[in-house]
């Protein structure tokens, strides 16, 4: 990971900040993933090969 400004926080804040970056990585991935099974669900429902979009 990139390094992070940490200028005005406490030694605790600073500790928990890999936690925190963590737990937003997970929530985030399981948001991709849920999105790209609906979208592959969607797909599969109308009889369509799933499409790569960027």
């Amino acid at each position: 990971l990139p390094p992070v400004p940490t200028r005005g926080l406490s030694r605790q804040e600073v500790q928990e900040l890999p936690q925190q970056v963590f737990e937003l990585i997970q929530a985030n991935l399981k948001e991709m993933q849920a999105r790209n099974h609906r979208a592959a669900a969607y797909s599969a429902s109308r009889d369509h090969r799933p499409t790569v979009s960027s």
